[in-house]
């Protein structure tokens, strides 16, 4: 890309107005999951020792289209059922006057394809490709009641059984808690807020949690490898900025709405002083 279509698009795609993750991308979500998995493994490799390599790696989910898990998803078709009208015909013939015949249509009922959801494995390629940790960003999938969840939830205990150290970034603030520390865990005020958790392989018992408050800059956090590793850092302001930047969402989003979910009211009233200063209300 030639520097002067660089600089045309950074011209045209506002920053997010918000000094830490904008809750506004949302409805973007499938976009910004795969910007955030392939910008956080390039910030990670550079860090990383020499005998380790981030990968990333995808995971097939069917779910039944017809059941409302109380999320929006796209359904496209892959196999469908069809049913035709008795002594219909499959395609238009003459009719009696000798004009065409109107035709039968075809009712199609559309299955579910397989969703992709991807993540981040640290790998160990001289160790036969061992798993040394997993980052995922949480999707609303793995967060509503269904075989993503289930799925999600039995690859978390796979995980933990297998000393794997796992990072789970969660920036989608409703649906179920699933992150591997009990709800009951997460002071009341920071179980809808963004957060992270982190569980090293070598503990089983103890886990990081890092809530990341509406109004902040979200955290630099240290990734744990193995346990003789030293950990490699993630910034993960400076790649949740880099999505939206390059997504330019900043010029499909509209301001003057609340976001959904809607913000706790103290922050919502936070929000709209924000937005009104930097012009983006009336």
């Amino acid at each position: 890309m030639s520097a002067a279509r660089v600089q045309s698009s950074a011209m045209r795609a506002p920053k997010s107005p918000f000094p830490g993750f904008d809750p506004y991308v949302e409805p973007f979500w499938r976009d910004v999951h795969a910007a955030l998995i392939v910008y956080t493994r390039e910030r990670l490799n550079p860090g990383l020792p020499s005998d380790l390599r981030a990968r990333i790696e995808e995971r097939l989910i069917v779910e039944n289209p017809f059941q409302d898990p109380g999320w929006q998803r796209d359904v496209v078709p892959d196999l469908h059922v069809i049913e035709r009208a008795a002594g219909g015909s499959w395609r238009g013939g003459e009719a009696d006057d000798g004009g065409l015949a109107v035709a039968e249509p075809l009712s199609f009922r559309t299955l579910a394809q397989p969703t992709r959801e991807t993540f981040i494995e640290i790998i160990a390629p001289g160790a036969g490709g061992r798993v040394v940790t997993v980052i995922e960003f949480l999707s609303p999938t793995n967060k509503t009641p269904g075989e993503g969840m289930e799925m999600y939830l039995e690859k978390q205990r796979e995980y933990r059984g297998a000393g794997v150290s796992l990072v789970e970034i969660d920036l989608i603030r409703g649906g179920r808690h699933v992150l591997a520390l009990p709800k009951a865990s997460v002071p009341e005020e920071m179980t809808t807020w963004p957060r992270i958790c982190v569980c090293e392989g070598w503990k089983k018992t103890w886990m990081k949690f890092y809530p990341i408050a509406p109004r902040e800059r979200m955290p630099v956090f240290a990734v744990p490898l193995r346990q003789e590793d030293a950990p490699v850092t993630l910034d993960l302001q400076a790649v949740f900025d880099r999505c939206f930047e390059v997504g330019e969402y900043g010029l499909d989003i509209d301001y003057r709405q609340d976001p959904k979910p809607p913000l706790a009211p103290d922050d919502a009233a936070w929000a709209d002083a924000l937005l009104r200063e930097k012009g983006l209300r009336p």
